[in-house]
C-alpha cells in the first residue's frame, strides 16, 4: 500500500500575498516617475490606503482599459491621484 504523500501533488502552490499587495504591484509595475523609474511600493500603498479593495479592482480595470485604447497608465494614475510631482 502506498503512503498518502505519494497521492498528493509534489509541488504545493505557495500562498499568495494579500489582494491589496497584488493590486499595488500592478501599479508599481505600470507607473513611472519623471526619471523613468518605478515608485517604491510604500509610496503607491500610501496613496491607495483610503480605497477599498473593490475600488482598487475598479481602478485597475479602468487603467487596463485605458492602456488597451493606447493610453499611458501613468497618465491615468496622475489624473486619479494628483500626486505631488516634487516627490518623484
Amino acid at each position: 500500500m502506498n503512503p498518502i504523500s505519494d497521492l498528493l501533488p509534489k509541488e504545493i502552490v505557495k500562498k499568495k500575498g494579500s489582494e491589496r499587495a497584488e493590486l499595488i504591484k500592478f501599479w508599481c509595475d505600470n507607473v513611472l516617475n519623471k526619471k523613468g523609474k518605478k515608485y517604491p511600493p510604500a509610496f503607491i500603498a500610501m496613496k491607495m490606503s483610503g480605497y477599498s479593495i473593490k475600488d482598487l479592482y475598479y481602478l485597475q480595470s479602468e487603467a487596463k482599459d485605458y492602456a488597451n485604447r493606447g493610453g499611458d497608465v501613468g497618465k491615468y494614475w496622475w489624473s486619479l491621484f494628483k500626486v505631488n510631482s516634487s516627490i518623484g
